[in-house]
C-alpha cells in the first residue's frame, strides 16, 4: 500500500511539474473515458476475483484446521521471491509489442513474440521448479527449520504451478482487449475452485487442497491459451513450442541426476550445506548443457560468456 501510495504521488507531482494535470483535464473527451473504463473495469475485476481464487484454498484449510495445521500449509504454500518480478517484467514487454502488432493485423510478428517469451520463460522457470522439488526437504528445512518438514509435499505441488507461467497469456488477451473474457474465465473458475478445494480436502486432507488449487491454476492457464488459439488462427503445434520445452525439460532432468547423486552419497551434511552444492551442482550443469544445445540465441550467450568472465 506504501509503494502504491508513492507511486501515485510521484505521478501527480509529475504531472504538475510538466503542467500536464490541468491541461489533461480540460482535454477530456467522455467518450474516451468510458472506452477506458469500460476496458480497465472488468480488468480489474478480474484480479480481484482471480486474487480471491489464488488463496481460496487457505480460507478453507483456516476454517477446517488447526492453526498448527494451518503454519503448515502456509509454509507450504510459500511462493519463491523474484520469480514473479521476472514474469511481470516479461509480461509488460510483451503487451507492448503485442498491441503494435495487433493493430497492424500481423499474427505472424505475434507469434513470434508469444513463443520466444514462452522459450525464454521457460529457460527459467522449468530449471527452478526441478531444481527445488529435489532440494525441496534442504530448502524448506534452512528457511522454516526442521519443524516444518510435513509442508515439503504441499511445497512441491505449489511448485508445480510454476511451469503454467511460461504462457503470458494475460499480455496477450489485453492486446485483444478480450478483458471481458478473462474476467469471465476467472468467475467460472473461482466457483470451480470452491468445488474443487472442498472435495479435495474431504478426500485428501490438505495436500487435496493445494492440488485443487493447482488444477484450477492449471485450468486457468489452458482456457486462456485456447482462447489466443482462436484468435491468432493458428493450430496448437504452432502456439505451444513444444520442442523447445522437450529440450529444456531434458536439459534439466539430466541437471538433476547429479544432484541425486549427491544427495545420496552426503546425506550427512547439514541442509544448507546440502543446499548450496545442490544449487551450484544442478545451476552449472545446466547452463552448460543449455549452452551446447542450440537453445540460446547469439545474444544469451554472449551474455553468460560475460558472465563467466566475471
Amino acid at each position: 500500500l506504501l509503494f502504491s501510495a508513492i507511486r501515485v504521488a510521484v505521478f501527480a507531482g509529475y504531472l504538475f511539474s510538466k503542467r500536464l494535470f490541468l491541461f489533461s483535464i480540460r482535454k477530456l473527451e467522455r467518450e474516451k473515458i468510458r472506452e477506458h473504463v469500460r476496458y480497465s473495469f472488468a480488468f480489474g475485476l478480474a484480479v480481484v476475483i482471480n486474487t480471491l481464487s489464488r488463496f481460496l484454498d487457505q480460507y478453507f484449510v483456516t476454517y477446517l484446521f488447526s492453526a498448527k495445521d494451518f503454519a503448515v500449509y502456509a509454509v507450504g504454500s510459500f511462493q519463491l521471491p523474484l520469480l514473479n518480478l521476472i514474469y511481470e517484467t516479461v509480461s509488460n514487454v510483451v503487451l507492448i509489442r503485442v498491441s503494435e502488432y495487433e493493430k497492424e493485423k500481423n499474427y505472424k510478428k505475434i507469434l513470434e513474440v508469444w513463443v520466444n517469451s514462452c522459450r525464454k520463460l521457460g529457460l527459467i522457470y522449468f530449471p527452478v521448479t526441478l531444481l527445488f522439488i529435489v532440494a525441496s526437504r534442504e530448502f524448506i528445512t534452512v528457511i522454516f527449520t526442521d519443524s516444518y518438514t510435513k509442508s515439503v509435499p504441499i511445497f512441491i505441488i505449489t511448485l508445480l504451478q510454476l511451469p503454467f507461467n511460461v504462457f503470458i497469456t494475460h499480455s496477450i488477451l489485453k492486446a485483444f482487449a478480450e478483458n471481458r473474457f478473462i474476467l469471465n474465465v476467472n468467475i467460472a473458475l473461482f466457483l470451480l475452485t470452491v468445488l474443487l478445494v472442498y472435495l479435495g480436502i474431504h478426500l485428501f486432507g490438505m495436500i487435496g487442497a493445494s492440488a485443487a488449487n493447482l488444477a484450477a491454476y492449471g485450468l486457468r492457464r489452458i482456457a486462456e491459451t485456447m482462447r489466443i488459439k482462436r484468435i491468432i488462427g493458428v493450430r496448437l503445434r504452432e502456439l505451444i513450442p513444444w520442442r523447445i520445452f522437450t529440450g529444456i525439460a531434458g536439459a534439466c532432468i539430466f541437471s538433476a541426476l547429479p544432484v541425486l547423486l549427491l544427495k545420496g552419497v552426503m546425506h550427512h551434511y547439514l541442509p544448507i550445506q546440502m543446499l548450496v552444492l545442490e544449487t551450484f551442482l544442478f545451476s552449472l550443469v545446466y547452463i552448460i548443457i543449455i549452452y551446447f544445445s542450440g537453445l540460446l540465441n547469439k545474444g544469451e550467450k554472449e551474455e553468460i560468456r560475460r558472465f563467466v568472465k566475471k
